[in-house]
C-alpha cells in the first residue's frame, strides 16, 4: 500500500522546487563527481552551500547504480519514509506493544503531508529516519541502560547533524527533557551518554574536515553563516506566530493528530505508559522548540511523524480496547481493494509541476532544437523553480533579466517574456515569437521568444 502512494506515477515530471535541486545536486555527485561540494550549474549554485552534503551523497550513489531519473528520485526519497515505517512496526514488537504497531504504521503511511513530501528529493526524510533511529535507540539505553545502546544513540544522532546540521541537536534536546521528566537526570553522570555524544560529533566533524583536507573549508564557513548566524540566530524570512504549526496539524493531519492528542490525554490521565510518556516528551519538545523560531516551514516538523502515528495509535486504542485487531479484520479485504482503486484511478497522472515547461521542452525536442540558455525577462516564470529544473533534466543555463534590460540574442537560447512587456524588448525583430496557450502566471499571457534560426513550425500548444 506504502508503496503504490509513494512511487505512483513516479515517471511523470515535475518536482516541488526543492525537490528540483537537490535531484539535481545527487545527479551532478553521480555524473560530475561533484561529492564534496554539491553543484547546481555554473551560474547558479556552482558551489552550494546552503546544506551540508551527505544526503545529496546518499543520493548520488543512489544515482550511480540505477541512472538519474524523476522515477529513481521519486524511489530514493519514498525508501525513507518506507524505511521509517518499517522501524515504527518492527520497534514496537520488540518493545510489546504489538497492540499498537500495525496501527501506527497505517497512521505513519497515511499522514497526507508525508504522502506529499515523500513524491520529491528532500533532506527532511533521511532527517526522519535517522531522528526515529536515535529515538528508539535512547529508549532501548534508558530501559536497559547498555553501552551498545548509548553508542548506537550517538550514531544516529552523528547522521542527523550530518544531514541537516542543527536540527541534530534535537537529539540531545530530547533526551535531556525526558530524563528531566522521568526526575532520572542523575543518568547523565554515567560516561556512556557522553561517549554516544561525543561519538556524534566525531561523525559530524568528517565533513568540515573533509572540507578541510579538499582546500574547501570555506563551504563549512558559508554554511554556518547561512543556517546558524543566519537562520537560527536571526531567524532569516518572515516570522510566522507561535501556533502555526498547531493550525497546520489540525488542518493537514486532522483526525491523525486528533487521535495524538486524544492519546496523551489518556496517558495522562489513566494509562501512565512510559513509553508513551516518552513519544509525548518528544511531540511536545520538538514542537514547542520549533514553534519558537521565527521562521517556519511545514517540512520542520517531518522528524515527529513516526511519534505522532503511535501517539494517535495508542489513542485509538485507549478509546476501543480491540481497535488494532478488529480494524485488521477490515483493512484485510480493504487495503487490497484501495490499491487496485489507486492503480485503476490513481492519485496523480498528469504532469502539476511547470506543465507548461515540460510541453514546450517537448516541442523543442521534436524540432532538434538544442537550448542551452533560458531567458527569465521581468519576472515572467518561477526563476528557482525554471533553474533548478532545467540544472536537473539537461544542465542548460538559466538566468534572469529585469525590465528594460536588453536581451543579447543568441542561437541556443529561448525568451520567456509577459505579453505586456514584449513591446518594450529592443531586438524582438531578431526573434521568432508563438503563444504558448497554457503559458499563465497569474493569469497574464507569457509570450516565449526564439532566434529566428531554425524557427519552430508551430503556432499553439
Amino acid at each position: 500500500m506504502s508503496s503504490i502512494i509513494y512511487f505512483q506515477f513516479s515517471w511523470l515530471e515535475g518536482f516541488f522546487q526543492d525537490g528540483y535541486l537537490y535531484a539535481a545536486l545527487g545527479k551532478n555527485a553521480a555524473e560530475k563527481g561533484r561529492w564534496l561540494v554539491p553543484h547546481l550549474t555554473p551560474a547558479w549554485y556552482s558551489e552550494f552551500n546552503d546544506h551540508t552534503n551527505f544526503t545529496f551523497i546518499l543520493e548520488g550513489l543512489f544515482f550511480k547504480i540505477f541512472g538519474a531519473s524523476y522515477t529513481t528520485a521519486r524511489i530514493f526519497a519514498g525508501l525513507f519514509s518506507i524505511f521509517t515505517g518499517l522501524s515504527v512496526y518492527i520497534f514496537l514488537g520488540t518493545i510489546k506493544k504489538k497492540n499498537i504497531a500495525y496501527l501506527a504504521f497505517l497512521f505513519f503511511i497515511l499522514i497526507p503531508p508525508l504522502m506529499k513530501k515523500s513524491r520529491f528529493p528532500n533532506i527532511d526524510l533521511p532527517l526522519m529516519l535517522f531522528f526515529t533511529g536515535a529515538m528508539f535507540s535512547y529508549w532501548k539505553a534508558y530501559v536497559e541502560n547498555k553501552f551498545s545502546y548509548w553508542i548506537l544513540c550517538g550514531f544516529f544522532f552523528g547522521l542527523c547533524t550530518l544531514t541537516k546540521g542543527p536540527m541534530g541537536a534535537l537529539v540531545p534536546i530530547v533526551i535531556f527533557f525526558h530524563l528531566l521528566s522521568e526526575k532520572s537526570i542523575g543518568r547523565l553522570r554515567s560516561k556512556w551518554p557522553w561517549l554516544g555524544l561525543f561519538l556524534g560529533f566525531l561523525i559530524f566533524m568528517i565533513w568540515p574536515v573533509s572540507l578541510h583536507l579538499g582546500d574547501k573549508f570555506y563551504i563549512f564557513e558559508r554554511w554556518f553563516e547561512f543556517t546558524i548566524l543566519g537562520s537560527i540566530m536571526k531567524s532569516r524570512g518572515v516570522s510566522e506566530p507561535w501556533y502555526t504549526y498547531i493550525v497546520f496539524l489540525l488542518k493537514n493531519v486532522n483526525v491523525i493528530f486528533l487521535l495524538c492528542l486524544v492519546g496523551i490525554y489518556k496517558n495522562l490521565k489513566s494509562e501512565k505508559d512510559s513509553f508513551i510518556s516518552f513519544c509525548s516528551v518528544i511531540l511536545v519538545t520538538v514542537l514547542g522548540l520549533l514553534s519558537l523560531q521565527g521562521l517556519k516551514y511545514s517540512n520542520y516538523l517531518i522528524p515527529i511523524y513516526p511519534f505522532l502515528a503511535i501517539l494517535a495509535a495508542f489513542g485509538i486504542v485507549s478509546l476501543w480496547k480491540n481497535a488494532q485487531d478488529r480494524l485488521m479484520n477490515v483493512f484485510q479485504y480493504l487495503i487490497p481493494l484501495a490499491a487496485v482503486i489507486l492503480l485503476v484511478f490513481p492519485l496523480t497522472s498528469k504532469t502539476r509541476r511547470d506543465p507548461e515547461i515540460t510541453k514546450l521542452k517537448e516541442i523543442l525536442k521534436l524540432s532538434s532544437r538544442n537550448v542551452s540558455k533560458w531567458i527569465v525577462y521581468n519576472n515572467s516564470y518561477p526563476f528557482w523553480s525554471l533553474a533548478s529544473k532545467n540544472g536537473f533534466e539537461d544542465g542548460s543555463v538559466t538566468i534572469t533579466l529585469e525590465k528594460n534590460d536588453d536581451v543579447e540574442n543568441c542561437e541556443e537560447c529561448i525568451v520567456l517574456i509577459k505579453d505586456e512587456d514584449s513591446s518594450g524588448l529592443s531586438k524582438k525583430e531578431e526573434f521568432s515569437s508563438y503563444y504558448l496557450e497554457a503559458f499563465y502566471l497569474k493569469k497574464k499571457r507569457v509570450r516565449v521568444y526564439l532566434p529566428k534560426k531554425r524557427k519552430i513550425g508551430i503556432i499553439s500548444i
